[in-house]
């Protein structure tokens, strides 16, 4: 049996957004899960069709930094497929 994993890299763009990119098997969907500074726990966030995912959701406390942290899994049809990636950690200023 083959088990898919995910390899995702967060860039940082130049107005404060993330951008989540994801390498993905062809004809595949990316189920993405996020939480910023102090949530205790992940949130679906979307399933995306194409890299990159980008986060555009406000800070929890504007003008503090926030770290955000980030895991996604193959989806297919109603489904997730194999492992989730690593989780990613970033820090926004």
């Amino acid at each position: 049996m083959i088990k898919y994993r995910f390899y995702v890299y967060l860039t940082q763009r130049y107005d404060g957004s993330l951008a989540e990119n994801i390498r993905k098997l062809q004809n595949t969907s990316a189920k993405i899960f996020g939480r910023r500074g102090n949530e205790k726990d992940f949130m679906f966030l979307a399933v995306d069709t194409s890299s990159p995912y980008n986060d555009t959701r406000e800070k929890l406390e504007p003008g503090k930094p926030e770290q955000r942290e980030y895991y996604a899994f193959f989806f297919e049809v109603d489904s997730e497929i194999g492992q989730a990636s690593d989780v990613l950690k970033i820090v926004v200023p």
